[in-house]
């Protein structure tokens, strides 16, 4: 019985079934819980969780933020714990799920967050790329051609994609973009996700540099990073593929990003 295997263990009863409960995480799911850092506490709180695709999310995201396990256990039982009567005010309502398989609960915005935002809550990480992943860089500014470099393996080093002209790669300028890429850093949050209307209210749907950035490997993706209008802090707005959160970058970022790929 688990008393007496918990008895052997020199154990209580109650952390031997706390310790048998996490056997119901995926074997990968596990691993990746260690390879994060994490604990049994951490686990625990993860297993409330009930889909698996969302848990996995959630570990990867608890691991990027470093988020502690006290951290993520308060704000999980301040969502659990309220209810829908909290959410008095119709339209200042909120509906909260922990897993897409969840039940979810309506609260109200003010209850939920206080003064905050819901924009507040999202990481302000835009992307992160690893430079050496990288194999294609096409940077496209309003009015103007798209400049592409490659990289090629067998030079070790970054040449034009078109033979045109006599220009060449510029090594310094290509390693400070993907340096601003890994991570880029957002200076705030403007909208959760992107609608057409906020596309063009942002100046993103004629975006003043279009940075795409091939990744090779396995499952080869290309991720557009849009730079827009100017923000009132002086830095632009920015999204990723049209359809992610819209974020403000600083000025230096902006900047960075909008280095000439070539020299001549």
């Amino acid at each position: 019985s688990q008393a007496k295997l918990a008895e052997k263990l020199s154990i209580s009863p109650s952390a031997l079934s706390n310790k048998l409960r996490l056997l119901s995480l995926p074997e990968g799911q596990r691993k990746l819980i260690l390879e994060q850092g994490f604990g049994e506490r951490h686990a625990r709180a993860f297993l409330k969780i009930r889909d698996d695709a969302a848990r996995r999310s959630a570990i990867l995201q608890a691991g990027k933020e470093g988020l502690t396990a006290k951290a993520a256990e308060a704000l999980l039982h301040r969502i659990l714990a309220l209810s829908a009567a909290d959410a008095g005010d119709g339209g200042d309502a909120v509906s909260v799920s922990v897993g897409t398989n969840s039940e979810a609960v309506v609260v109200s915005r003010r209850r939920l967050l206080g003064t905050m935002r819901l924009e507040d809550l999202r990481s302000r990480e835009v992307i992160a790329v690893d430079p050496a992943l990288v194999t294609r860089l096409v940077a496209t500014s309003a009015g103007q051609k798209p400049v592409s470099v490659v990289y090629s393996r067998e030079r070790t080093a970054w040449r034009p994609e078109s033979a045109e002209g006599n220009a060449v790669a510029d090594e310094a300028a290509i390693a400070k973009v993907l340096a601003a890429l890994n991570p880029l850093r957002a200076s705030g949050v403007v909208a959760l996700k992107a609608s057409a209307a906020d596309l063009g209210r942002y100046g993103l749907d004629r975006p003043a540099l279009t940075l795409a950035v091939d990744r090779g490997g396995e499952g080869m993706v290309r991720r557009n990073v849009l730079v827009g209008g100017k923000a009132p802090d002086g830095g632009r707005y920015a999204t990723v593929g049209s359809a992610d959160a819209i974020f403000t970058i600083p000025r230096e970022t902006v900047k960075l990003l909008s280095l000439s790929l070539l020299r001549k």
